[in-house]
C-alpha cells in the first residue's frame, strides 16, 4: 500500500475557493488590464500599457500554473465608467495591480503553489513598473505638447510684430 500511496502523486491541488486570495488577486488582474486597454477608436495603445499588459497575463498564467483558475478568460471584468479619461485609467489600474499584490502576497501554506505565485507576484511588480513609467510618459507628453502651444504662440506674436 505504501508504494501505490507514493506512485499517486502529488495530492491534488485546492479548489480555487480554498484560495480566496488569489480570486480576488485574479478579480483585480482582470479590472487592471482592461483599464489599461484603449476603448475603441481611441489612439493607439503605448508601449509601457501594452508591456503591462503582457506582464498581467503572464501573472494570470502563474496563478492558473498554482491551480488557481476561476474558468473565466483574461478579458472578463467589471464595467468600466465610460466617461473615465485614460489617465485616471491608468492610476486605478495601478490601484488594482497594488491590491493583486496585496491579495498574493498572503502566507502561503501550499509548497507546490510558491513558485507560480512567486513568478506572478514578480510579473504584477513589473505591471506597476510599466504602469508608473505611462503615467510619467503622459506627463512628458502633456509638458511637451504645452511648450508646443506656448512655441506657437510666441512665433505667432513674433510674426504679427515684423
Amino acid at each position: 500500500l505504501a508504494d501505490r500511496h507514493a506512485d499517486a502523486g502529488p495530492a491534488a491541488p485546492p479548489a480555487p475557493t480554498a484560495h480566496p486570495a488569489y480570486v480576488a488577486a485574479i478579480n483585480n488582474l482582470r479590472q487592471a488590464r482592461a483599464l489599461l486597454e484603449r476603448p475603441a477608436g481611441a489612439a493607439d495603445v503605448k508601449w509601457d500599457e501594452k508591456t503591462a499588459i503582457r506582464d498581467i497575463d503572464d501573472a494570470l498564467g502563474e496563478i492558473r500554473k498554482a491551480r488557481v483558475d476561476d474558468g473565466k478568460p483574461n478579458t472578463e471584468h467589471a464595467p468600466i465608467e465610460s466617461a473615465m479619461v485614460y489617465r485616471d485609467r491608468i492610476k486605478e489600474a495601478q490601484k488594482q495591480l497594488g491590491e493583486a499584490l496585496k491579495d498574493l502576497d498572503e502566507k502561503e501554506d501550499n509548497t507546490w503553489a510558491k513558485k507560480d505565485r512567486r513568478k506572478a507576484i514578480d510579473d504584477v511588480r513589473r505591471a506597476e513598473k510599466a504602469t508608473r513609467e505611462a503615467m510619467a510618459d503622459r506627463k512628458d507628453d502633456k509638458a511637451e505638447k504645452k511648450d508646443e502651444k506656448r512655441e506657437e504662440k510666441a512665433e505667432k506674436k513674433a510674426a504679427k510684430g515684423h
